[in-house]
C-alpha cells in the first residue's frame, strides 16, 4: 500500500513555495533556457518516439530548445528517480510510464521514488496497443501453438523492455495464467529486446504495436495477438488478432501508456503552460493520423485529471502484481 512520508509532504510544501515564486514573477515568460524531456528508457521505444514529437512541437512554439535525453536503466527507475530528484527544477520534464508510475509502486520491494508525491503530473500522452510477437522462424502461428510449444520446450523465454514495463508483467501474467515454465530475459528497453527475438536469442514479446510496427511490416516478426482493445478500428496490421483480454490465457486488459510529469512542487502555471501545448500538439490532425497507424491512442484530460489517472492505475496494476508473482528486491 502506498503511503506518503511526512517528509515528503514537507519537501512537496516547500518546493511549493518556490513554484508560487516562479508563477507570480516568470510564469508569462517560460521558457526562458532550454527544457530537457528525460526519457527513461533508450530510443526507439513508443515513449521516446512521442516525447520527441512533442519536443519537436515545443521548440517551435516556445522559441527555446527542448531536447530528450535517454537515461534507461532498472526498468525506468534510474530516469525516474533523477527527475524525482530535480525538484524545483521547471526546465526538466519526463516522460513517464505505466511502467514508472503505476507498475513499479508495486513490483519494487524499495522503490527510490514516488510515482505521485515526487512528481507534477501534467498530461497524459499516449495509450499504447500492445502485441504478442514471436520471431518469423518461430512454428507458432496462433497462442495455442505458442503455448504447445512453451510445454515443450524447456528453454522457451520471453523477452522483455525491462522489469516493471508491461512487457515484463505481461509475460509474467502470462506464464502464470497458462502455468508455463517461461524464462524471463530482460533488457534495457523494446529496441535490444527486439533485436535479440528477431535474432532468435528469445522466444516470444509483449510489444507496442508502434514499437514492432517496422518488423511486422517487413516479415521479422509475427503477430499472434493484441494484449487489449484500444481501438475499434485496429491498424490493418493486426486486425482480425485475438485479444488476450478477452481470453482465458490472460483475460485481463494490460493497456500501455505514457505521461509527461515535472519534479514536485513545480509551478501551477508553468503546468498548465506545458499541458496546454501538449493537447494542442496531440490533436493535431497529422499526430491524430500517425496515432491511429500506429495503434495509438489520446484521451485530452486535465492535469488534475491526469493525476487521478496515475493513482487508479496503481491501484489497478497492484492486482496484477501480485497475480502475477513478480517482485524485484533491488
Amino acid at each position: 500500500m502506498l503511503t506518503i512520508p511526512r517528509r515528503k509532504i514537507l519537501k512537496q510544501l516547500l518546493a511549493g513555495w518556490g513554484g508560487w515564486e516562479l508563477c507570480v514573477a516568470h510564469a508569462e515568460d517560460w521558457p526562458t533556457k532550454p527544457v530537457k524531456i528525460v526519457v527513461p528508457f533508450p530510443p526507439g521505444g513508443y515513449a521516446d518516439v512521442y516525447a520527441r514529437l512533442l519536443a519537436e512541437h515545443m521548440e517551435v512554439a516556445w522559441g527555446q530548445p527542448v531536447t530528450v535525453h535517454n537515461r534507461p536503466g532498472n526498468g525506468g527507475v534510474v530516469g525516474a528517480g533523477a527527475v524525482a530528484q530535480a525538484v524545483g527544477d521547471h526546465q526538466t520534464l519526463l516522460m513517464g510510464t505505466v511502467g514508472t508510475h503505476a507498475i513499479n509502486a508495486s513490483l519494487f520491494a524499495r522503490l527510490p521514488y514516488h510515482p505521485v508525491t515526487d512528481f507534477s503530473a501534467i498530461s497524459l500522452v499516449v495509450q499504447a496497443e500492445g502485441v504478442l510477437v514471436v520471431p518469423a522462424a518461430s512454428p507458432a502461428r496462433t497462442v495455442q501453438e505458442l503455448i504447445g510449444l512453451a510445454r515443450t520446450h524447456n528453454n522457451f523465454s520471453f523477452a522483455s523492455a525491462g522489469p516493471g514495463t508491461t512487457s515484463h508483467l505481461a509475460g509474467e501474467l502470462f506464464r502464470h495464467k497458462n502455468r508455463l515454465n517461461l524464462i524471463h530475459v530482460p533488457y534495457k528497453g523494446n529496441s535490444p529486446a527486439l533485436i535479440d527475438l528477431i535474432g532468435g536469442q528469445t522466444s516470444m514479446m509483449f510489444a507496442t504495436l508502434q514499437t514492432v510496427m517496422p518488423h511486422l511490416q517487413s516479415g521479422r516478426l509475427r503477430a499472434l495477438a493484441v494484449l487489449g482493445a484500444l481501438s475499434t478500428t485496429p491498424p490493418p496490421l493486426v486486425r482480425g488478432l485475438p485479444s488476450l483480454a478477452k481470453s482465458p490465457w490472460m483475460g485481463k486488459a494490460l493497456e500501455n501508456w505514457a505521461g509527461l510529469f515535472g519534479p514536485a512542487g513545480m509551478s501551477a502555471a508553468v503546468v498548465q503552460k506545458i499541458h496546454a501545448q501538449v493537447q494542442r500538439i496531440l490533436q493535431l490532425p497529422v499526430v491524430q493520423a500517425r496515432m491511429h497507424a500506429e495503434g495509438m491512442h489520446f484521451v485530452p484530460m486535465s492535469s488534475h485529471e491526469f493525476s487521478q489517472f496515475v493513482l487508479q492505475e496503481i491501484l489497478a496494476w497492484r492486482e496484477t502484481v501480485q497475480a502475477s508473482g513478480a517482485v524485484i528486491e533491488g
